[in-house]
């Protein structure tokens, strides 16, 4: 998980796991935004291109730019 240096927002990759009963058959490896303070989800950042598990994700010291990284 990686904390946005100037808002209270967690950004987390995704990696739905099927041994899980809460994961659904057509869950994405997304990455997924939360607000800090309460847990909401906010939004999730979805690429169709990208199959592989988004492991990194990274801002920029201004917050403008997200850097992700799957493996």
């Amino acid at each position: 998980a990686t904390w946005h240096p100037r808002y209270n927002l967690v950004v987390v990759g995704r990696y739905p796991d099927p041994n899980f009963k809460s994961c659904t058959p057509h869950e994405l490896r997304t990455i997924d935004v939360f607000d800090g303070n309460s847990g909401k989800m906010m939004f999730q950042l979805y690429d169709p291109e990208s199959s592989g598990i988004i492991s990194l994700n990274e801002f920029n010291p201004m917050g403008d730019t997200l850097a992700s990284v799957m493996g």
